[in-house]
């Protein structure tokens, strides 16, 4: 069995090629490689928790309902501001933890536990 290894940007990337044959294995490595190298490394990290939000939302609105859709819009707007200035690629515990005092009010703890 073959494995695909290689780093881009700082990232490792590691994956399975299925097969056992050498020249198949080369084949499916090069789409692999072109395949990383088409993605946007750098410009993900600067993005926004309310633009990767949206992007999303905007993604997934051709296969949901027109109420489902406008569900995620007001969870999204509710919950952006604890997220303002912070990137999803980077755990930031403050913004969750405001989140959870500011639910507490409104909800019962029993809510959220099975």
């Amino acid at each position: 069995m073959y494995y695909a290894l290689f780093k881009r940007a700082g990232k490792q990337f590691r994956r399975s090629l299925k097969t056992n044959d050498r020249e198949y294995a080369k084949r499916q490595l090069n789409e692999l490689r072109e395949e990383v190298a088409s993605l946007k490394t750098q410009d993900a990290r600067e993005l926004s928790f309310k633009t990767v939000a949206d992007r999303w939302k905007d993604a997934s609105a051709h296969t949901i309902k027109e109420s489902t859709a406008k569900r995620r819009k007001r969870c999204i707007e509710a919950v952006s501001p604890f997220f303002a200035g912070c990137h999803p690629t980077k755990h930031h515990p403050r913004p969750l933890r405001a989140m959870g005092e500011r639910t507490r009010l409104h909800y019962c703890r029993a809510n959220f536990c099975p």
